[in-house]
């Protein structure tokens, strides 16, 4: 008995359609992008949104996920959103049965047949796709650094030098614009804020909270940090992941090192070409996990003259400045050290 079969004894029902495609899939499909959760974005139940009041957002109770547009009165779950695309704004001309039916046929699930075809109800009302509410950012720091801030760099003897070569701070308040209106707003960081300024814009770094809080920039795309500061004294340069490490290249080394955007944004053409201008040798060294690894093998398939490196197998750290501080922790910096010069010195 095929899919379609089984799935046909089934009663149309919410529960149902949720049993075979989930509740954010859905709203992609009809929004067009998939959206970051908690993050403003401009209406795509309305046109002229342009102060972004859209967000999608997880239930407290359950792990549904809703909307909820701030500027109007739509909210609710992923058939009311459904409901006010068919209604073309008003959501209570769609009988709440038609907006099952539409689910139905466009996930091609087979809950509903009406003379042995699933029925499909038009949508009434455009899809405008939505646009990301960015800010632009401001910091205030510390006078003087704090000690968590300074026990942090400690782990990987970066000296305080090497910050102000990077233009890297304690931050105490961080000062957010919003592009679209102007909007502003403070936020006090609850653990270790780390600002790099990289010409006149910011990248923080927030070493204690979770993998997608970790980071947020107003870096434009083609901005790449470690690139004002480079030296030219040698005849290598390093492509890494993150200031972090940039900034331990420099004061381990003094080894000229750039970071893109993000690990996963590449450093524009040009920027590229100017490296491989400036050096005999440019070396690739991302994260040894998934991400990093797929990173680094699109830019070795656009770039041949790279030069990958990456630990031997036996180092379970992902990046060299993890490394550093574990082989620190056990009285072996000094060993660190030396692999890190003779994976570079000798590839």
């Amino acid at each position: 008995m095929c899919v379609i079969d089984e799935l046909s004894k089934e009663v149309l029902s919410t529960e149902n359609i949720l049993k075979y495609i989930d509740d954010y899939s859905i709203y992609s499909y009809y929004i067009g992008e998939e959206l970051e959760l908690n993050a403003r974005y401009s209406s795509p139940l309305r046109e002229g949104d342009d102060n972004p009041s859209f967000c999608l957002f997880k239930g407290s109770k359950d792990n549904r996920i809703y909307f909820k547009d701030h500027a109007t009165v739509y909210k609710g779950d992923i058939f009311q959103f459904v409901r006010i695309l068919m209604g073309d704004g008003n959501p209570e001309i769609i009988p709440f049965e038609h907006v099952l039916k539409r689910i139905d046929k466009d996930f091609n699930l087979g809950l509903y047949l009406e003379n042995g075809i699933a029925s499909k109800l038009p949508l009434k009302k455009a899809i405008v796709i939505p646009t990301k509410e960015k800010y632009s950012i401001r910091v205030s720091s510390f006078k003087e650094p704090t000690k968590v801030y300074l026990d942090y760099w400690d782990k990987y003897d970066i000296s305080l030098e090497t910050h102000k070569l990077y233009n890297t701070t304690n931050v105490s308040v961080i000062h957010y614009s919003s592009t679209y209106n102007n909007r502003k707003f403070q936020i006090y960081p609850k653990t270790l804020c780390i600002a790099y300024q990289i010409g006149g814009r910011y990248e923080l770094y927030f070493p204690f909270e979770t993998k997608k809080k970790k980071f947020q920039n107003d870096l434009p795309t083609n901005w790449i940090g470690g690139f004002l500061q480079l030296k030219y004294k040698n005849d290598f340069c390093i492509i890494t992941k993150a200031m972090k490490e940039v900034s331990f290249f420099r004061g381990h080394f003094d080894w000229d090192a750039v970071k893109g955007k993000s690990e996963t944004t590449m450093i524009p053409n040009h920027l590229m070409k100017q490296l491989f201008d400036k050096y005999k040798r440019v070396y690739i060294w991302l994260d040894s996990d998934e991400t990093g690894i797929k990173a680094q093998q699109k830019y070795l398939e656009k770039y041949t003259k790279l030069i990958p490196i990456q630990y031997p197998s036996y180092v379970t750290q992902k990046d060299v400045t993890d490394r550093y501080a574990y082989m620190k922790s056990i009285g072996m910096s000094k060993i660190a050290l030396e692999e890190i010069r003779n994976l570079i010195l000798n590839s």
